[in-house]
Protein backbone atom coordinates (compact mmCIF):
# COMPACT_ATOMS: atom_id res chain seq x y z
CA UNK A 1 0.00 0.00 0.00
CA UNK A 2 2.85 2.41 0.87
CA UNK A 3 4.52 1.66 -2.44
CA UNK A 4 1.28 2.46 -4.27
CA UNK A 5 0.93 5.79 -2.42
CA UNK A 6 4.55 6.67 -3.18
CA UNK A 7 4.09 5.95 -6.89
CA UNK A 8 0.83 7.92 -6.95
CA UNK A 9 2.51 10.88 -5.23
CA UNK A 10 5.43 10.82 -7.66
CA UNK A 11 3.07 10.72 -10.63
CA UNK A 12 1.10 13.66 -9.26
CA UNK A 13 4.27 15.68 -8.68
CA UNK A 14 5.62 14.92 -12.15
CA UNK A 15 2.31 16.03 -13.66
CA UNK A 16 2.58 19.35 -11.81
CA UNK A 17 6.10 19.89 -13.12
CA UNK A 18 5.14 19.17 -16.74
CA UNK A 19 2.10 21.48 -16.45
CA UNK A 20 4.36 24.29 -15.23
CA UNK A 21 6.72 23.82 -18.17
CA UNK A 22 3.84 23.98 -20.65
CA UNK A 23 2.28 27.05 -19.03
CA UNK A 24 5.53 29.06 -18.98
CA UNK A 25 6.26 28.76 -22.72
CA UNK A 26 5.06 31.91 -24.46
CA UNK A 27 5.88 32.50 -28.11
CA UNK A 28 7.43 35.87 -28.95
CA UNK A 29 5.21 37.77 -31.38
CA UNK A 30 6.26 39.74 -34.46
CA UNK A 31 4.67 43.21 -34.14
CA UNK A 32 1.89 44.05 -36.60
CA UNK A 33 -0.64 46.85 -37.12
CA UNK A 34 -4.27 45.93 -36.51
CA UNK A 35 -6.88 46.51 -39.21
CA UNK A 36 -10.09 48.42 -38.47
CA UNK A 37 -11.97 45.08 -38.42
CA UNK A 38 -9.51 43.65 -35.91
CA UNK A 39 -9.77 46.73 -33.67
CA UNK A 40 -13.57 46.44 -33.70
CA UNK A 41 -13.25 42.74 -32.82
CA UNK A 42 -10.92 43.55 -29.89
CA UNK A 43 -13.40 46.11 -28.55
CA UNK A 44 -16.30 43.66 -28.86
CA UNK A 45 -14.33 40.86 -27.20
CA UNK A 46 -13.18 43.05 -24.32
CA UNK A 47 -16.72 44.38 -23.75
CA UNK A 48 -18.09 40.80 -23.77
CA UNK A 49 -15.46 39.70 -21.25
CA UNK A 50 -16.18 42.57 -18.86
CA UNK A 51 -19.93 41.87 -18.78
CA UNK A 52 -19.25 38.54 -17.08
CA UNK A 53 -17.70 40.53 -14.20
CA UNK A 54 -20.49 43.15 -14.00
CA UNK A 55 -18.23 45.79 -15.55
CA UNK A 56 -18.61 47.97 -18.61
CA UNK A 57 -16.04 49.12 -21.12
CA UNK A 58 -15.46 52.86 -20.91
CA UNK A 59 -12.77 52.83 -23.61
CA UNK A 60 -9.66 51.14 -24.95
CA UNK A 61 -6.34 52.92 -24.84
CA UNK A 62 -3.06 51.97 -26.41
CA UNK A 63 -2.84 48.49 -27.95
CA UNK A 64 0.03 46.44 -29.33
CA UNK A 65 -0.43 43.40 -31.54
CA UNK A 66 1.81 40.67 -32.85
CA UNK A 67 1.66 37.58 -35.01
CA UNK A 68 2.55 34.19 -33.55
CA UNK A 69 2.49 30.80 -35.24
CA UNK A 70 -1.13 30.17 -34.26
CA UNK A 71 -2.59 33.64 -34.95
CA UNK A 72 -2.52 37.14 -33.51
CA UNK A 73 -2.07 38.18 -29.89
CA UNK A 74 -3.03 41.63 -28.58
CA UNK A 75 -1.99 43.48 -25.42
CA UNK A 76 -3.35 46.83 -24.37
CA UNK A 77 -5.05 48.99 -21.80
CA UNK A 78 -8.76 49.31 -21.16
CA UNK A 79 -10.77 51.70 -19.03
CA UNK A 80 -13.62 50.19 -17.06
CA UNK A 81 -16.58 51.32 -15.04
CA UNK A 82 -19.13 49.56 -12.90
CA UNK A 83 -22.61 48.95 -14.27
CA UNK A 84 -23.66 51.89 -12.04
CA UNK A 85 -21.24 54.11 -14.01
CA UNK A 86 -18.47 54.44 -11.39
CA UNK A 87 -15.08 54.66 -13.16
CA UNK A 88 -12.52 52.05 -12.11
CA UNK A 89 -9.56 53.30 -14.12
CA UNK A 90 -7.10 51.79 -16.53
CA UNK A 91 -6.00 48.14 -16.47
CA UNK A 92 -3.97 46.01 -18.89
CA UNK A 93 -5.39 43.13 -20.91
CA UNK A 94 -4.18 40.44 -23.30
CA UNK A 95 -6.00 38.16 -25.68
CA UNK A 96 -5.96 36.27 -28.96
CA UNK A 97 -7.95 36.15 -32.19
CA UNK A 98 -9.90 33.08 -33.20
CA UNK A 99 -10.54 32.09 -36.79
CA UNK A 100 -8.45 31.92 -39.91
CA UNK A 101 -8.90 35.59 -40.77
CA UNK A 102 -7.52 36.73 -37.35
CA UNK A 103 -10.39 39.19 -37.04
CA UNK A 104 -13.55 37.12 -36.63
CA UNK A 105 -13.41 36.75 -32.87
CA UNK A 106 -11.26 38.10 -30.06
CA UNK A 107 -11.00 36.28 -26.74
CA UNK A 108 -9.58 38.03 -23.66
CA UNK A 109 -7.14 35.69 -21.95
CA UNK A 110 -6.21 37.96 -19.03
CA UNK A 111 -6.84 41.34 -17.45
CA UNK A 112 -5.32 43.36 -14.69
CA UNK A 113 -7.21 44.73 -11.73
CA UNK A 114 -5.76 43.52 -8.49
CA UNK A 115 -2.02 44.14 -8.14
CA UNK A 116 -1.10 40.49 -8.78
CA UNK A 117 -3.40 40.27 -11.82
CA UNK A 118 -1.94 43.46 -13.28
CA UNK A 119 1.63 42.25 -12.78
CA UNK A 120 0.82 38.84 -14.33
CA UNK A 121 -0.91 40.43 -17.33
CA UNK A 122 1.98 42.82 -17.97
CA UNK A 123 4.44 39.92 -17.66
CA UNK A 124 2.57 37.79 -20.24
CA UNK A 125 2.62 40.77 -22.62
CA UNK A 126 6.33 41.37 -21.98
CA UNK A 127 7.18 37.71 -22.62
CA UNK A 128 5.14 37.87 -25.83
CA UNK A 129 7.33 40.72 -27.06
CA UNK A 130 4.54 43.26 -26.56
CA UNK A 131 5.92 45.12 -23.54
CA UNK A 132 3.27 47.63 -22.48
CA UNK A 133 5.31 48.93 -19.55
CA UNK A 134 8.39 49.68 -21.69
CA UNK A 135 6.42 51.40 -24.43
CA UNK A 136 4.60 53.65 -21.95
CA UNK A 137 7.88 54.53 -20.23
CA UNK A 138 9.36 55.48 -23.60
CA UNK A 139 6.37 57.71 -24.29
CA UNK A 140 5.31 55.99 -27.50
CA UNK A 141 2.14 57.14 -29.14
CA UNK A 142 -0.98 54.98 -28.90
CA UNK A 143 -1.26 52.45 -31.73
CA UNK A 144 -5.03 52.77 -31.96
CA UNK A 145 -7.93 54.61 -30.42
Amino acid sequence: MRCFLLVLTLLALSACESTQKIATHIEVATPITLSAKQIASVRAGVARSLKTHDLELAGIGRMMAGRISTGVVVCGYLNTKTTAGEPLGERPFHGVFLGLDNASGFIVTGTGGEENDTAATLEVCRQSGLDLAASSAAGSAPATR
